[in-house]
C-alpha cells in the first residue's frame, strides 16, 4: 500500500505531518498527562520510556502496517509558527481493510474540535486507500472519546466490554468497548420514533422503504437491525406474538453479531407479550431488561414509558 500520500494531511486550520525520530522527546511529554497515560494504549515495554513508542510507530511505516503523525493547529500570521498539539496513529487489524485508530491531545487542545476534524482528516484518508471500516478502541470511563466516535457514526455493542490482559497482570481491571464504522456502504434511513401505539400504516411504510433499500444496495447491518424490530412492531399490531418475539430476537441477534448498539425497546416488547400472556413476574423482568440495557437512542422507548409500564404490575 502506498503511504507516501499521508506523508502531510491538511485542512483549513490543521497539519498532520509523519511522524519521525525527532518527535520522540515531544511523545514523551504527552505522557506526562494524567488522561493520555490512563487511556492511549501502548505496548507494556513502552511503558517504561514512552519515548520507545516511537520505534513502534516507525516499525509500523517500514511493515505497512500502520502509519501516525503530529498534529499541528496552523499558525494564524505570516510569521506565527505551527503548534504541535497532539497525535494521531493507526494500525491495520485483520486485514489491509480494516484500521484501528487512536490519537492524543495536548490538555489545552480539548475540546476545540481538533480530534474530530483530525479524525474526519484520516478517515477520508484511509477511505482513499481503499480502507473499507475503521474502529476505536475505548475504555468505558473515557465519555470524551465516546461522544466524539458517536458523532462520526460509530457504533458499538456496550453490552460487550473487552478486558485489557496485560492491565489485569498488573493489578488493574480495565474495560474497553470496540466501536466500528462501515466506510463502504453508509446508509441511513431516518424513520423517526414510532410511538407505542403507532399505527399499522406507518410501520409499514417505514419497513418497505427498508426493504427497498437492503434490495437495491445490499446488505447493512444497521438497516436490517431495523428491518428486525420494525417487522417485530408489525407482528405485534397483528397479534401474531410469536412471530413478533421472534423478529425482536433477529434484531438482537444483528445487534450483536454486528457490535451495534443494542435495541432496548425489543426486551420492552418482549415484556408487553408476557403481559398479554398473564406472565407479570416475567414481564417485568424484561421491563427491567429494558432499563438496564437502556441506549438513549431518541427514537426509542423512553425510560418513563417502561417505568410506567413496571409501576402499572408492581
Amino acid at each position: 500500500m502506498d503511504f507516501t500520500k499521508l506523508n502531510e494531511l491538511r485542512s483549513d486550520n490543521l497539519l498532520l505531518r509523519k511522524l519521525s525520530e525527532n518527535d520522540r522527546l515531544f511523545i514523551s511529554d504527552m505522557f506526562d498527562d494524567n488522561l493520555v497515560r490512563k487511556f492511549y494504549i501502548v505496548p507494556k515495554e513502552a511503558r517504561q520510556d514512552y519515548r520507545n513508542l516511537i520505534s513502534y510507530f516507525i516499525n509500523d511505516f517500514a511493515q505497512g502496517s500502520g502509519y501516525s503523525w503530529i498534529i499541528y493547529q496552523k499558525g494564524n500570521g505570516l510569521f506565527s509558527k505551527n503548534i504541535a498539539c497532539g497525535f494521531f496513529a493507526f494500525e491495520f487489524r485483520d486485514s489491509l481493510k480494516n484500521a484501528r485508530i487512536s490519537y492524543a491531545l495536548k490538555p489545552e487542545f480539548r475540546k476545540k474540535g481538533i480530534a474530530l476534524k483530525s479524525t474526519n482528516i484520516v478517515i477520508d484518508a484511509l477511505k482513499s486507500l481503499g480502507v473499507t471500516s475503521v474502529e476505536a478502541d475505548i475504555d468505558i470511563d473515557n465519555p470524551d472519546s465516546q461522544k466524539l466516535v458517536e458523532k462520526l457514526g460509530f457504533t458499538t455493542n456496550k453490552g460487550q466490554a473487552l478486558i485489557d490482559q496485560e492491565m489485569m497482570r498488573d493489578g488493574e481491571i480495565r474495560l474497553r468497548h470496540l466501536w466500528k464504522k462501515n466506510l463502504s456502504n453508509q446508509i441511513e434511513i431516518n424513520t423517526g420514533r414510532f410511538g407505542l401505539n403507532a399505527i399499522q400504516s406507518d410501520l409499514v411504510l417505514a419497513i418497505n422503504k427498508i426493504v427497498s433499500t437492503l434490495n437495491s444496495s445490499g446488505q447493512n447491518p444497521k438497516l436490517l437491525s431495523k428491518y428486525f424490530y420494525l417487522l417485530g412492531r408489525i407482528k405485534f399490531n397483528e397479534g401474531s406474538y410469536e412471530e413478533a418475539l421472534e423478529a425482536f430476537g433477529q434484531c438482537n441477534m444483528v445487534s450483536m453479531r454486528e457490535n451495534l448498539p443494542e435495541n432496548h425497546e425489543t426486551y420492552y416488547w418482549f415484556g408487553r407479550i408476557r403481559e398479554i400472556n398473564n406472565k407479570p413476574d416475567d414481564a417485568i423482568m424484561y421491563y427491567n431488561f429494558a432499563l438496564e440495557n437502556f441506549s438513549g437512542d431518541p427514537d426509542l422507548i423512553t425510560k418513563e414509558e417502561i417505568q410506567n409500564a413496571i409501576n402499572k404490575l408492581s
